[in-house]
Order: structure tokens, then C-alpha cells, then sequence
């Protein structure tokens, strides 16, 4: 997950134990991505929390996970403690400097918590961490879908929009108590700002629906060319 001023590191280490029991799987639609990962790929998981993708994996590869929660990296480290995990800001550049080049980068449910102006920057790293002909795997949550439209119409959303001046923002609920700061981004936006990384996209789509109204994550994969 992703620290920003927002109040979202405060959120994931609230909820840490809790979203990690709920976090047991890789989604569905990740793992014919997973499934091409080679022996001794090096792998980077952006956003890692408690290292799910690991469970879809079935060859030995070079896997870093990064996060900037604590308490998740702590849960992370219990279930694969053969693993290497770091705890840092994925935002900031000296994150960054410790991490290898990869043949596969996942940034999974990590996206919908950054600001559209971190974006740019980020999407740099996924390019410059790419080897040739590697692999992005990128997932958002589609927050236009029928059950999450409610959120963008509360009192506390249309307060955070109104102040943002940006009508993607929406405070999400979890567990029904706890808030996160969310982006509500399009497929449009993300394709955008990986091809001015200098990403090819190879795919896209909804997972498990056909659309923004049913589709419940966006989905993009691209490689690196050059």
C-alpha cells in the first residue's frame, strides 16, 4: 500500500491484521499472469501488503515485496519468511534506488490510493525497473461500479472532492468503519499514463464483469520495449 497525506498509512496499520486475513488469494484473473513467470525470474511486487501473489506462484523466482506499512510487512514476513520484503513509500525516490531491475513488475489494488500527480513518477519506476521485454501487471479497483457509485455521493466524499477539486476523489469504506482516501480512476487515465512512461500495453480489461458499471477491477498489462 501506499502512504500518503491523506490518512492512508494510518488506515492499513489500523485494519493490518484483519485485511491480511482477508487477503489470502491472488484475484482470479491474475494468475495466467503468474502462471508465465519463469524459474529465477526477479520479480517486483509494488504494493505488496501481506504478499498474496506468492500463493499463485509456482516457480522458485527472485520475488522483492515493498510496502509501506509495517504491520503489513510484519504479516508478510510470517507467511513467507523466505522472502525479501522492504517497508517504504513507493512515491519517493530513494525507495527505489534499492530495487532490482525485473522481468516482471505486479502493482496490484495499489493504484486507487495515489494521487493523480505521483503518478508520472511512479509510472518512471515501472519503466526504468523493467527489463527488456518485461512484463507490468496492473490492477486498480474500478470504483464505478453499482455498489461503490453510493460512495461518491456522500457528505464526507463530496466534501474530499470539493476540497481536492477533483471529482475522482471518494473515501471508501472499510469493514464499515474505517475510511480510505481513494481515486476513482478510469482505464483511460492509467493507459494514459503508462504509455507516457514508454510501456507498451499489450491488454486490457474488466475483471469479473464487462464494464464499468459490473466489472470489478481494471486491469492493465504492458511490456517494456526499449
Amino acid at each position: 500500500m501506499h502512504k500518503n497525506d491523506k490518512g492512508v498509512a494510518a488506515f492499513y496499520d489500523t485494519v493490518a491484521k484483519d485485511f491480511s486475513a482477508s487477503r489470502t488469494l491472488p484475484w482470479p484473473e491474475m494468475l495466467p499472469y503468474l502462471n508465465t513467470l519463469k524459474k529465477n525470474d526477479t520479480v517486483l511486487d509494488i504494493g505488496c501488503g501481506n504478499g498474496r501473489i506468492l500463493n499463485g506462484v509456482t516457480q522458485k523466482i527472485k520475488y522483492v515485496g515493498v510496502d509501506f506499512s509495517k504491520l503489513l510487512i510484519a504479516q508478510a514476513k510470517k507467511l513467507h519468511p523466505n522472502k525479501r520484503f522492504i517497508t517504504g513509500d513507493i512515491t519517493k525516490r530513494d525507495v527505489w534506488k534499492s530495487l532490482p531491475k525485473a522481468d516482471a513488475l505486479f502493482c496490484v489494488a495499489v493504484v486507487h490510493h495515489i494521487g493523480k500527480k505521483d503518478l508520472s513518477f511512479l509510472f518512471k519506476q515501472f519503466q526504468s525497473h523493467l527489463k527488456k521485454g518485461g512484463m507490468l501487471y496492473l490492477s486498480t479497483w474500478n470504483l464505478w461500479q453499482i455498489p461503490y457509485l453510493k460512495y461518491h455521493f456522500s457528505l464526507r466524499s463530496l466534501g474530499l472532492k470539493v476540497k481536492d477539486r477533483d471529482w475522482r476523489s471518494v473515501w471508501v469504506p472499510f469493514a464499515g468503519k474505517h475510511f480510505r482516501y481513494c481515486q476513482a480512476y478510469t482505464m483511460s487515465d492509467v493507459a494514459k499514463g503508462l504509455q507516457a512512461s514508454g510501456l507498451k500495453q499489450m491488454a486490457s480489461f474488466f475483471s469479473q464483469g464487462n464494464g464499468y458499471l459490473n466489472g470489478k477491477n481494471l486491469v492493465l498489462v504492458c511490456t517494456k520495449v526499449s
